[in-house]
């Protein structure tokens, strides 16, 4: 069954074309090392690149490599809260922020906290 017949706004439906759910996705991670940062967010002031606490504590502007050219976007970074980024971290499945150490968990965001007190791979 198709959801748009009974969607109240079926025209805008009709000509909205989201891209692929991947590609939005990356919009939403470290710029470094492509973890999901928790909420709230650190992005760039320029073009909204996020990036995880870790990361930024290496960086003093943004190390992104812009989209026309090898020139880094150097924005620097402010902590804002961003409510549809938190409301999607909390409410999505992600890996534990162990997984390279060898935990296999993957954990609602809203959970999270309390998984890595007890992750077996801290």
């Amino acid at each position: 069954m198709d959801f748009r017949e009974f969607h109240p706004n079926r025209e805008f439906l009709e000509i909205c074309k989201l891209p692929p759910l991947e590609d939005i996705i990356q919009e939403f991670k470290c710029i470094v090392c492509g973890t999901f940062p928790r909420p709230p967010v650190r992005a760039c002031q320029k073009n909204g690149h996020l990036c995880c606490d870790n990361c930024f504590s290496s960086f003093v502007s943004c190390p992104r490599l812009g989209s026309f050219s090898n020139n880094t976007c150097s924005s620097k970074f402010y902590k804002f809260e961003f409510r549809p980024y938190k409301y999607l971290f909390l409410n999505c499945t992600v890996y534990c922020p162990y997984h390279k150490s060898g935990c296999s968990e993957t954990i609602l965001g809203l959970n999270l906290d309390s998984h890595k007190e007890v992750c077996p791979f801290r």
